[in-house]
């Protein structure tokens, strides 16, 4: 997801790297930019192949795979 999705009123709690749905459940919605993400990814020997937008954002389901965003990733 990028910098800008997780501002999204569905992720309202903001802390130093990530974003919660509900402060009270710590280990479900939570949300990463996609710059955090792509460094995780990067220490962990992989790349980015493809990023496919979940409709949590905008709600639309139509053109979407699923609720949440899907990261494709291939070992460098």
């Amino acid at each position: 997801m990028t910098g800008d999705r997780v501002n999204n009123s569905f992720f309202k709690y903001k802390f130093n790297d990530y974003f919660l749905h509900d402060k009270r459940v710590k280990d479900a919605n939570v949300a990463y930019s996609l710059e955090t993400l792509e460094l995780i990814v990067k220490r962990a020997g992989l790349r980015v192949i493809k990023f496919i937008p979940g409709w949590w954002d905008d709600g639309i389901k139509d053109d979407k795979f699923d609720f949440q965003d899907v990261l494709i990733l291939r070992k460098i």
